[in-house]
């Protein structure tokens, strides 16, 4: 895991951002947080770490949040953007080791929210306790937290990323989402709508992270763009830059460096992180963090690489590897793709915004849980529209959607 290569950012610099967030930001470090003990550093700003970055500044904390990734120019699409990350080493058909792996997700400020289509399903209650069903080998895996406990939470998230649509109770507190009404079904939504009801399905809008409206000094969604493959060029979209980030950077608790790559964590003592060993990309300095406490948001595989590098006197397995399971169990989500054309009326074709998004506006839970599936799982359905223009079908009205559901057990340690 460890082992990742591939181009840096600073090789094409007309990706990067000409403009940072506000005073509080800035391209690598300088000498203003070298004997600075923070409250909290964070690793990571993608979903994770920038809500909890805006919960503990906001709580009165000094914050220093770290991100490997720069700020991404509007002009830079999924495609461009992959091409700067670190990828993956991984073996060929014959067995030998390539550097040609995917990377495990966009490296940028913001993470994949950037350009993530604004999905925003809530758990089921089975996700809490999936040993019902599957078989974990023994190990524990029921979350300490219900659906019903969690909800509240949901609601406060699903408000300020200005989440609309979604089933008409979803939780065990059969609470509806926090923003209503829901986008309009694309024309292709239309016609799986009435073939789902059809079938005895329960189709309803995807929860989407969208504004419909203007709401809050955020754009509403006016259909510019392919939601997955170019970040949204109004800020309707609720990616964590626009929504937690941005309003964070002049806060005077709170300091953003990007360009800044975690390398390993320190210990004076068991059981206690002290420092951040990290490489300033800009520099080519290794720099030391010290905090107090650390959260680690790097996505589950970053962050158990970070873990399984931190091998120190306290912790010769890795910080926080005690148990010998970091890196261990992680699934991998599965998404396949079926689509059809049907016919459709000409006006309906001509119509510009037939192929922009939002990329989904119709999902389907029925087969969440279903004893003809393998292990009685099965996932969700929802549509799920192209996002690169060369592969968009202009001809007819493409019906395509995506069943997404969680697999095999992978051990990257």
């Amino acid at each position: 895991m460890e082992h990742l290569r591939g181009p840096s950012p600073l090789a094409n610099p007309g990706a990067r951002h000409p403009e940072l967030l506000g005073p509080a930001h800035r391209d690598g470090f300088g000498d203003e947080a070298a004997d600075r003990v923070w409250d909290v550093c964070v690793i990571g700003s993608g979903a994770s770490g920038a809500v909890a970055a805006d919960r503990l500044v906001r709580q009165g904390l000094d914050v220093l949040m770290v991100e490997e990734g720069f700020r991404l120019a509007g002009h830079v699409d999924l495609d461009e953007a992959e091409t700067l990350c670190r990828q993956a080493v991984a073996r060929d058909d014959e067995g030998n080791w390539t550097d040609e792996g995917w990377p495990w997700t966009t490296s940028n400020l913001g993470g994949g929210t950037v350009f993530y289509g604004g999905a925003s399903f809530r758990y089921q209650p089975f996700d809490f306790d999936p040993g019902s069903l599957i078989d974990t080998g023994g190990t524990e895996v029921r979350w300490p937290y219900t659906l019903a406990e969690l909800a509240p939470y949901y609601e406060v998230l699903e408000r300020r990323l200005g989440v609309c649509g979604g089933p008409p109770a979803e939780g065990s507190n059969g609470a509806r989402h926090s923003r209503g009404p829901a986008h309009e079904p694309s024309a292709a939504a239309r016609v799986l709508y009435s073939a789902g009801e059809s079938l005895g399905y329960r189709p309803f809008p995807t929860p989407l992270a969208i504004n419909r409206d203007p709401y809050e000094g955020r754009a509403g969604c006016d259909r510019v763009s392919l939601c997955v493959s170019h970040a949204c060029p109004t800020g309707a979209k609720g990616d964590v830059v626009a929504v937690f980030l941005a309003p964070l950077a002049a806060h005077p608790n709170f300091m953003l460096r990007t360009g800044v790559r975690a390398v390993r964590l320190e210990q004076n003592r068991a059981g206690e992180v002290s420092a951040l060993r990290c490489l300033d990309r800009v520099s080519g300095q290794t720099r030391e963090v010290r905090a107090r406490a650390f959260v680690l948001a790097c996505n589950a595989i970053q962050t158990a690489a970070l873990l399984l590098r931190s091998r120190t006197a306290y912790s010769p397995s890795g910080v926080g590897n005690h148990s010998g399971l970091v890196g261990r169990g992680l699934c991998v989500k599965l998404s396949e793709y079926v689509s059809g054309v049907v016919q459709a009326a000409p006006e309906v074709l001509a119509d510009p915004d037939v192929h922009k998004g939002p990329f989904s506006t119709v999902a389907f839970l029925d087969h969440y849980l279903d004893e003809d599936c393998p292990t009685g799982v099965g996932g969700l359905i929802y549509e799920s529209k192209r996002d690169r223009a060369p592969k968009l079908v202009r001809d007819a009205l493409e019906l395509r959607h995506t069943y997404s559901h969680f697999t095999s057990e992978c051990d990257f340690s």
